[in-house]
């Protein structure tokens, strides 16, 4: 399986937000020659999707995912998007300062983006 990921943040989050106004939206891509299988449930999860540190590099622990239940899979076809949005995904607990934070799936990692905590 052949994934591009890229995360960007929303204009909202673009300057300095409190941690509860964070959004992005991330967009998976199959870049492969064959349909690819996506778990919902693990790509629009911030906790298993959304790898944020601070400017130190230090992870920021996030809130537990759901509860496992199904996955929820969906096939995306060969140059096929899947696009997921994410709002409030820093937890309020984040002090103030500069983080930065990708999506990950599988083995596939977004570009970090910056992102200021006021």
């Amino acid at each position: 399986m052949q994934l591009l990921l890229e995360l960007a943040l929303t204009a909202a989050a673009t300057v300095a937000v409190r941690a509860e106004a964070t959004a992005a939206e991330g967009v998976l891509v199959n870049t492969g020659p064959e349909p690819a299988e996506v778990d919902l449930v693990e790509l629009t999860s911030p906790s298993l999707a959304l790898e944020v540190v601070d400017d130190q590099g230090r992870p920021v622990l996030m809130p537990p995912p759901p509860t496992p239940g199904r996955p929820e899979m969906v096939v995306v076809a060969p140059g096929g998007r899947r696009s997921v949005a994410f709002r409030a995904f820093v937890p309020p607990s984040a002090p103030p300062g500069r983080y930065r934070v990708r999506l990950r799936y599988g083995d596939a990692r977004s570009g970090w983006v910056d992102l200021k905590i006021a």
